[in-house]
């Protein structure tokens, strides 16, 4: 054996001892840190402090805003929670997206690693000219001495996008467990599309432009969850809400407000949820919604925008709205968009993707700035910070 094999064999020894001693951890940050100098590979900014008091809407928020939002490939939108976990949508062309979940966002970016070949060629071009690519190397030096790729990681559902939803509004998507089974569904209705009374609903929640409303079911496929949401209109604050006269139907009077944060480059993304095993909740819910067509399937829809007359729908409506006002969790949250300057265009998609999630394919990536939740249910309540701690650092301060 010659002098030069036999260090080429100790060089390999010693890498294979690193690798077996580390996992797979070490070569992902070896790749991430390769792939990182050409700008990007997928990578998460760091989680935002979150204030550790607790409450029903602390725990909502964390566990529904998306604090970052990315394509972080053709086809592969990344998104971080609040939690700290993330989920990874895989679209293919006629086919419905593959959802991954993680609960911990660094492992659905070493996913996005092991499985994009379009980082893959990030990596190898930052890494210059070789006979073997580095990425290419390193997934093969795991398989070579018996570490699991992540290839087993199977997706716990699938996500279809709606061109257009059964009331003729404008995009959505809905979400099918691995049974087939409808567990979660999104629409979001425009202006133009609503009645004059969802319109008077929206405006009364403070949202601009389009409203969306989301229904969660349980394994039984029972309702649990009810969210409404949309982007928010200036010049509103929660004592809007309370301060019109409760459950007869008429709504604060029209006002075409415009965007709010459109001027400091941001989307204020505004959302409203009912918990449905509150009998109260339930019962309003099944006043407006019912089981209707959805695609191929079935789901729950907004029946009352169709089967109600204008005066009946109004009244169900200002139900609606009660429950919102003195039960609801209320979240709050403004997301930093690059480039938007000004455009309410690149508002309307990042809004968009924010509340659908799975899209639209060409919403920009966002990253959350800010956000406040209150726990409507909690006479007098406003909403507090959730990214910053001042409120605790007073109160302490004070005792």
């Amino acid at each position: 054996m010659g002098r030069g094999t036999g260090a080429v064999l100790v060089l390999l020894m010693v890498a294979a001892a690193l690798v077996l001693a580390t996992g797979r951890e070490l070569g992902h940050r070896m790749t991430v840190a390769v792939c990182s100098g050409a700008g990007d590979c997928g990578t998460f900014p760091e989680s935002p402090p979150v204030c550790q008091y607790y409450g029903r809407d602390r725990v909502a928020a964390q566990e529904t805003f998306a604090f970052a939002q990315q394509q972080a490939a053709p086809g592969a939108r990344l998104i971080q929670f609040g939690d700290g976990s993330a989920e990874v949508l895989v679209s293919r062309a006629g086919a419905p997206a593959d959802v991954y979940g993680f609960l911990r966002y660094q492992d659905a970016q070493h996913w996005v690693l092991d499985h994009s070949a379009e980082l893959g060629s990030v990596a190898d071009a930052a890494a210059g000219p070789s006979g073997q690519g580095i990425r290419d190397g390193y997934l093969t030096l795991l398989r070579r001495i018996g570490l699991e790729h992540e290839s087993t990681v199977v997706p716990r559902a699938a996500a279809i996008a709606l061109a257009d939803d059964p009331l003729g509004g404008s995009i959505g998507a809905y979400r099918q467990s691995p049974d087939g089974e409808v567990s979660e569904l999104t629409v979001l209705i425009p202006f133009d599309a609503a009645s004059q009374q969802l319109k008077n609903l929206a405006e009364r929640l403070g949202l601009w432009d389009f409203i969306g409303y989301t229904v969660e079911l349980d394994e039984n496929r029972e309702p649990v969850k009810l969210t409404l949401s949309g982007p928010a209109a200036e010049g509103w604050s929660v004592d809007t809400l309370r301060a019109a006269t409760p459950g007869d139907g008429r709504f604060l009077p029209a006002d075409r407000r415009g965007p709010s944060g459109l001027a400091e480059g941001q989307v204020l993304v505004r959302s409203y949820s009912l918990d449905l095993r509150r009998q109260a909740n339930a019962t309003v819910y099944r006043e407006a919604f019912s089981l209707g067509s959805v695609a191929s399937t079935a789901g729950p829809v907004l029946s009352a925008e169709e089967d109600m007359d204008w005066l009946d729908r109004g009244e169900l409506y200002g139900r609606l709205a009660d429950r919102i006002r003195t039960d609801a969790v209320f979240i709050e949250a403004a997301h930093a968009v690059p480039g938007m300057a000004g455009d309410e265009d690149v508002l309307r998609r990042a809004a968009e993707g924010l509340v659908i999630r799975l899209g639209p394919e060409d919403a920009p990536d966002t990253r959350m700035a800010d956000a406040r939740t209150a726990d409507l249910s909690i006479a007098e309540s406003q909403p507090e910070p959730l990214l910053s701690c001042d409120l605790d650092a007073a109160g302490q301060e004070g005792a």
